[in-house]
């Protein structure tokens, strides 16, 4: 750790001190002094911590004459301030007005020492004594990307970085196709730890569907910032027409379970703790031995068979979180798929690592929403596939939610006969005919048709022969036609 290595460095480190007056009564600079900017004002006490790569020195001496005065800066490295890695000289400045020096790039981490003195064209002032600084500033956010499985409410992240893992605060900024900016500037803000990832809800009403967007995001340490991202495009996909005759379910009480435990391997005495069912979902509680995981399942089977699932969100309430500062509004709620089915003996280590971070979905703490649409098409369908989700929390504090608020809200189409099909053609064949035609556009229900290439034969009695019938059924993938080939038997 960077404030670590600054703590043990054999040097007295503390705030700018006064330079010693020298008994000259032209001499200038008695009372000279030299600042650095931007510090982190929450550092430990005795240690300077610059948030930027490329500082501000400042100084302000009188001369006994009120005349003019030349201000030279140095930035040392070496204890013994002999080797200056950076020196200028700032010229005819007012007596009494301030002389500021911006510093190039410095090394993050790094750790500098910096001094002043001054002169009037006839006396030259002593060197202010050197003092130490330790570089911390907040990197470009890094890993950026737009979450779109909420159109109407995109979520903006970006990772922070900061070489002593200190709080840094994420700045986002949303634009429209023309670079105007859409809200306020920042849209948004949010604080972690460096390492840690930073997220943003866009609110409601902000994008339209079928519009281009792009947004930046910068990192802060209170006044200072790094530079922005570049920009990150995305465009809001348009809303899919309503199909006619949009049903809706709920899936709540006993359709929705959940198992809960800690998180980390190890959390219970001598082993993992096991997952236990119960009334509530916990999760959250930071990255320690009281993180916890909840194994949430919703029962699919409720659904119309043949429906044509067009969404289906979880919804589970209001959260009740440990402490007496309430919820953080920065944390969310994640939901993440499962790469294979658990037990009965499954601990929440187990459950971490059979997730997919990857495939799944997130929600704000507040009136979490997580949107399962592909997910419980495939578990209405395939019933074997619904291994649950793992629901974790990037908290601090212990987060619940009551599991009688749970509730899957699923829209559909119910399931009806096929459109009619098309392309009808017929071609004679060797004692009897081949007809093909294209299947429908309109399947009329969610359940894929049937696929390969087997053959049945079907009697049709007739009053002096009958008709064998053999069936091709299409392949999927090309909406291939169907074939009926009809022959002639005794």
């Amino acid at each position: 750790m960077v404030l670590a290595v600054a703590l043990s460095l054999p040097l007295a480190l503390s705030a700018p001190t006064v330079a010693a007056a020298v008994p000259r009564a032209d001499l200038p600079g008695r009372s000279i002094r030299a600042t650095i900017e931007p510090t982190d004002r929450q550092a430990p006490a005795g240690l300077q911590v610059v948030t930027s790569t490329a500082p501000t020195l400042s100084a302000v001496a009188t001369d006994p004459g009120g005349a003019p005065l030349d201000y030279t800066f140095q930035v040392l490295t070496d204890f013994n301030d002999r080797v200056p890695v950076q020196q200028a000289t700032v010229t005819g400045v007012p007596s009494g007005r301030p002389a500021t020096l911006a510093l190039s790039a410095l090394r993050n981490p790094g750790v500098y020492g910096y001094r002043v003195r001054t002169t009037n064209g006839r006396t030259v002032s002593d060197w202010s004594p050197v003092t130490w600084a330790v570089v911390d500033a907040p990197g470009v956010p890094a890993e950026v990307g737009t979450n779109l499985r909420d159109p109407a409410s995109p979520v903006l992240t970006g990772l922070v970085t900061r070489p002593s893992g200190m709080p840094v605060t994420g700045w986002f900024f949303l634009y429209d196709g023309a670079g105007r900016p859409v809200g306020g500037s920042p849209l948004g803000v949010g604080a972690a730890d460096g390492g840690e990832r930073i997220s943003l809800r866009v609110p409601d009403g902000l994008t339209r569907p079928g519009a281009a967007y792009t947004w930046t995001m910068k990192a802060c340490v209170q006044d200072a910032c790094s530079a922005a991202t570049r920009p990150v495009p995305f465009r809001i996909p348009q809303i899919p027409p309503v199909l006619k005759g949009t049903a809706s379910t709920t899936l709540a009480d006993k359709a929705v379970s959940a198992r809960t435990a800690e998180a980390v391997s190890g959390a219970c005495p001598g082993t993992s703790c096991v997952l236990t069912a119960g009334t509530a979902i916990r999760v959250g509680g930071g990255t320690g031995s009281g993180r916890r995981v909840t194994l949430l399942k919703v029962d699919a089977s409720g659904i119309p068979r043949g429906a044509r699932i067009t969404s289906a969100v979880l919804r589970l309430g209001g959260p009740t979180c440990a402490g007496h500062g309430g919820c953080p509004a920065s944390a969310h709620l994640i939901a993440a798929q499962l790469r294979r089915a658990l037990g009965a003996e499954a601990t929440g280590a187990d459950v971490v690592a059979a997730s997919i971070p990857d495939a799944g979905t997130s929600s704000a703490l507040q009136d979490a929403r997580l949107d399962l649409t592909d997910l419980i098409r495939s578990w209405r369908h395939e019933p074997a596939r619904n291994t649950g989700i793992a629901v974790t929390s990037d908290a601090a504090t212990a987060v619940g939610y009551d599991l009688a608020n749970a509730s899957a809200e699923v829209t559909y189409v119910p399931g009806t006969v096929p459109g009619a099909v098309s392309e009808a053609t017929a071609r004679q064949g060797d004692g009897g005919a081949l007809v093909t035609w294209a299947p429908p556009a309109d399947s009329g229900a969610a359940a894929p048709p049937l696929t390969g290439d087997g053959a049945t034969d079907t009697a049709i009695p007739r009053p002096h022969h009958r008709l064998r019938q053999s069936l091709r059924e299409p392949r999927r993938r090309h909406r291939s036609p169907c074939r009926r080939r009809l022959r002639a038997g005794r």
